[in-house]
């Protein structure tokens, strides 16, 4: 492609008629929260909106600092001037409803965008559900002249600098003419396909449209810059980079480490440490190039900055080369007077804290109180799961290895491993006792246990009753009887095996891998009927007979006959329940559905709260499980429809009295609450049946915005990762549209 450094284009004139643009910001405008809006002046275009027969007519919300105009309220435009263009701005995640209509002119495809040429426009809002969230609108007039207005195309890329090859896309809601484009003061060519930029350099890119009279839009230009990103070879210079607090603020640089190799300490979802010996770091973003005990060398672009305290740098790119795999990854022992205060120096490091005891509330949140050995108090952060998932007991004394992280200005780690010093394993579960003083259990591939006597194993107790700790890894083979939970970003999945399929006893391999440890890339790698040999720790959790997270298949014989089964294919969630990645309306649809209605198998979902993230949309009909928007004399304060605006998602959640669930209720009911309308809120329940749909029942606890932000940078980058992932995957479920409503929505929280 032609390169030309921000040079002029010129185009043949034509009569042009004068035209005026008028904007207004709906949060700009002094509105309440929730306040009805009937009429706005938009410079001399009055805008008169209607309810048009919904029982919601158009308000103001804080959130999102939009106004919402609900399926068949209708918008008025009315001038004593020609208007000619009307531009919506709105949140991706509440977009305009199929079926939206204008009484004339043209709507553009997604409805945000109407060209015509008129003193009065009526434009509905269509569907009988949902709302669209408009933040801003322009509206453009025309007086004098005789040419007819054209509408100015858009471009798909923001200008701005990037670090590598772009994709620039240009749309125009015209139905007759011609969209022109040139770099520079190229001659003017007509647009057929998108343009590609690649070039280190400096590109003008400027378009108008032409209709098919002669008459042209007013000219759109935008600026790219192609560079190449500053280059660290050091862990220390990379952190002296973490500047920015954001990441929409923060520089690309490349970061190499070509003459030395780096040791990945930790590695779990999208978080990898690393070490060069002296100093630590984390690189954040989903990869599948490296995990724990990895020494590589290589290259790793993408963005350093500073999140809420922690430097780290979230990923982009990266072109590694494991050069030895397993290596020995020893913690570093804390000293609390040494480390804790010199953080800056032990930043990301992985330390053993000996000899710790833990508060009795300890297991509340994913924030954790607890003490070394020499009283001094810590905080942990189970962001890994561990102390959730490893049948932790906060009466006993543990080695805690964990990394060294800050968040706003609190030390804490993020725990990896504990080893129980007490001898108390998982859940003492009163049964009969077998007296016995001591256990061994370690076997081979070719000695592997049976189910049956797997689970012999795990109810052997000592003298008083409690499970002996089991600390061998052993083997143990059996049929897989259910395949269930399969998570894509962490490549696990919960197997269950029986010695016979006929069996009503197994066994859990909780949140399997595949042969040699690698992760599932699909749910189907392992199938109902298969014989399976599985590697790991036998443990008892809440009753359940488990092989301990960290299992994985030593050996998979598919089964010869597949016609023994009919599997259901499990949902494949896109969150994990957790109060970090919880569920989505849909994730909790999905298992309800597999688990409940074909498998008719509630074992799955319904033994432990989940977090889960939507919308408050209103109550439920009880008879039917649908959904009532209206609050009125009517409204019940023991229930919630939440789901989404944008499609007819929904759950129903029961809140319980203050005996179950303190607060909950009373926080949360629309009776005394009616402005929690609309709010997203995050909610941790059981999931299970409730008024004949799937539904959280109860709902013990819950995160809403006027408590705390529940939106935080870590979710923006999350999100902007997952974009990026699914480009590379050729799939596109999340737009740059979705991104921007994020930060919008961040913002909005935190000015508030």
């Amino acid at each position: 492609m032609k390169k030309i450094l921000l040079s002029l284009f010129t185009v043949m004139a034509s009569l042009v008629a004068v035209a005026e643009e008028y904007e207004v910001t709906f949060s700009e405008l002094g509105y309440e929260n929730a306040e009805d809006v009937t009429s706005v002046n938009i410079g001399n275009v009055t805008l008169t909106l209607d309810k048009n027969g919904n029982s919601n007519g158009p308000k103001y919300y804080n959130a999102g600092s939009a106004l919402r105009v609900y399926a068949q309220n209708s918008m008025t435009f009315e001038s004593s001037e020609t208007i000619v263009a009307i531009d919506f701005t709105i949140a991706s995640s509440n977009p305009f409803n199929a079926g939206t209509t204008a009484t004339e002119g043209t709507l553009s495809a997604d409805f945000t965008s109407w060209a015509g040429s008129t003193n009065s426009v009526t434009i509905t809002n269509g569907g009988t559900s949902k709302h669209v969230r408009i933040t801003a609108i322009k509206v453009t007039t025309q007086e004098g002249g005789d040419v007819t207005y054209v509408p100015a195309p858009k471009f798909s890329l923001a200008e701005g600098t990037y670090y590598s090859a772009q994709t620039v896309e240009i749309s125009w809601m015209g139905t007759d003419g011609t969209v022109f484009y040139a770099f520079g003061n190229d001659v003017p060519q007509p647009y057929t396909e998108p343009l590609e930029i690649s070039e280190l350099g400096t590109y003008q890119l400027i378009a108008y449209a032409q209709d098919a009279q002669g008459n042209q839009s007013e000219q759109v230009v935008a600026n790219y810059t192609i560079a190449e990103a500053p280059s660290y070879n050091t862990l220390a210079s990379v952190k002296t980079a973490c500047t920015a607090t954001s990441k929409n603020d923060a520089p690309t640089i490349t970061f190499t480490a070509d003459t030395y190799t780096l040791l990945v300490t930790y590695a779990s979802g999208a978080y990898t440490f690393v070490s060069d010996g002296n100093e630590a770091f984390l690189f954040y973003g989903n990869q599948t190039a490296l995990k724990t005990g990895d020494r590589f060398t290589g290259s790793i672009t993408g963005q350093p900055y500073i999140y809420n305290g922690l430097r780290e740098m979230s990923i982009t790119e990266m072109d590694v080369n494991v050069v030895s795999g397993d290596n020995e990854v020893t913690p570093i022992e804390y000293m609390y007077d040494e480390h804790y205060n010199d953080y800056d120096a032990n930043e990301s490091k992985l330390f053993i804290i000996k000899n710790a005891t833990f508060a009795a509330d300890a297991l509340t949140s994913r924030q954790v109180t607890f003490t070394d050995e020499e009283s001094n108090e810590l905080t942990a952060y189970d962001r890994f799961d561990v102390l959730n998932n490893a049948g932790f007991n906060t009466t006993d004394t543990y080695n805690v290895t964990g990394l060294l992280t800050q968040y706003n200005g609190t030390q804490q780690i993020y725990v990896t491993t504990i080893e129980n010093l007490s001898g108390t394993p998982v859940d003492t579960i009163p049964v009969d006792t077998i007296p016995v003083d001591t256990i061994h259990i370690a076997n081979t591939p070719e000695t592997a246990y049976t189910v049956a006597e797997a689970r012999a194993i795990l109810d052997r107790r000592d003298t008083e009753g409690i499970y002996l700790a089991l600390e061998d890894t052993v083997y143990v083979k059996g049929v897989v009887s259910k395949v269930s939970n399969f998570n894509a970003n962490f490549g696990n999945l919960n197997l269950f095996i029986k010695d016979a399929q006929e069996d009503t006893v197994d066994i859990e391999a909780y949140r399997n891998l595949y042969l040699d440890q690698a992760q599932y890339t699909s749910a189907d790698q392992v199938n109902v009927g298969d014989t399976v040999i599985v590697v790991g720790t036998l443990t008892v959790y809440k009753e359940t007979y488990e092989l301990a997270q960290g299992n994985y298949l030593y050996a998979h014989y598919p089964a010869t006959d597949t016609t023994i089964v009919e599997p259901v294919d499990p949902y494949i969630a896109t969150g994990n329940g957790t109060v970090d990645n919880p569920y989505t309306i849909e994730d909790v649809i999905g298992l309800y559905n597999i688990n409940f209605v074909q498998l008719k198998d509630s074992s799955i979902v319904n033994v432990d709260t989940v977090w889960v993230r939507g919308y408050i949309l209103g109550t439920v009909n009880t008879s039917t499980g649908a959904t009532i928007m209206e609050i009125d004399s009517t409204t019940q304060a023991t229930n919630l429809s939440v789901g989404y605006f944008s499609n007819d998602a929904h759950i129903s959640v029961q809140l319980p009295n203050e005996k179950v669930a303190p607060g909950v209720r009373a926080a949360l009911n629309l009776v005394d609450n009616p402005d929690n309308m609309g709010k997203e809120v995050l909610l941790r329940g059981i999931i299970t049946k409730y008024c004949g749909v799937a539904g959280l029942k109860p709902c013990v606890d819950y995160w809403m915005e006027t408590v705390e932000p529940i939106i935080t940078v870590g979710d923006i980058t999350d999100l902007i990762d997952r974009y990026l992932s699914q480009e590379a995957d050729g799939e596109a479920t999340i737009t740059v549209g979705d991104i921007t409503d994020l930060i919008d929505r961040y913002l909005n929280q935190t000015n508030e």
